[in-house]
């Protein structure tokens, strides 16, 4: 499967030093991209330059193709496996952590562990170089 940045809508979640230089990136390469931070000065921040600020987790995870995050291992924990979670929410999204996470809290956080079906697939996000 191929994602085209045109057809495709991005969400990112955890936009401190390094969330915030990714998703400004991918702004700037002409992704669509709901962004969501517990501080929302840090959301406006970002949406300014093209994003959409999400009101919520779930409101990002239940409208959003590729959901991104770069969170610390309690972080992690709380986005993805709470009730009002990444997990609660979406359906058949690609779910990308790219945080320093322990291996536990990977494999914590895998939603197949907890009765869930993992997606399985070979995805590309496509874009033009940087």
């Amino acid at each position: 499967m191929k994602y085209i940045k045109d057809q495709v809508k991005l969400g990112f979640i955890g936009l401190g030093n390094t969330g915030s230089r990714i998703a400004q990136r991918l702004l700037d390469h002409g992704w669509q991209m709901s962004v969501y931070d517990r501080n929302l000065v840090k959301a406006e921040t970002v949406a300014a330059v093209g994003g959409v600020v999400a009101k919520s987790i779930q409101e990002l995870a239940s409208t959003v193709d590729v959901a991104l995050s770069c969170l610390t291992n309690e972080a992690v924990r709380r986005v993805y496996t709470r009730a009002d979670g990444v997990f609660a929410a979406a359906r058949g999204i690609v779910v990308l952590e790219m945080g320093t996470i322990s291996p536990e809290t990977s494999r914590e956080s895998q939603p197949w562990r907890r009765g869930r079906h993992p997606i399985v697939g070979r995805h590309h996000l496509r874009q033009h170089p940087c």
